[in-house]
């Protein structure tokens, strides 16, 4: 059931990041349309950020709770004695 959650988490995360990437395209959009409009995007960038480390962290608890790890060169779950990633092959940081 936890590993439920944190994958809804993961999602409903990905989808806002979405969601300001849209307003932020929209944003830039409508300063087209009027050059002499001021915007700042800090706030959307950090909210970004954010989330994406919220992702990372929820992805890491998952990986835990599964007895899994995850590649470091393309985040795939592999097995926690894997000495390669079945995705994309990197040998794993701790093997």
């Amino acid at each position: 059931a936890e590993i439920a959650k944190l994958n809804g988490k993961i999602r409903e995360d990905e989808e806002d990041i979405n969601r300001i990437y849209t307003k932020i395209g929209r944003t830039v959009y409508e300063s087209h349309l009027d050059p002499d409009a001021q915007h700042n995007f800090e706030d959307d960038f950090q909210e970004i950020e954010d989330k994406k480390k919220d992702i990372e962290l929820s992805r890491d608890t998952v990986c835990t709770l599964k007895g899994t790890a995850r590649c470091p060169v393309c985040g795939a779950e592999v097995e926690k004695d894997a000495y390669f990633c079945k995705k994309c092959g990197a040998k794993m940081n701790d093997r």
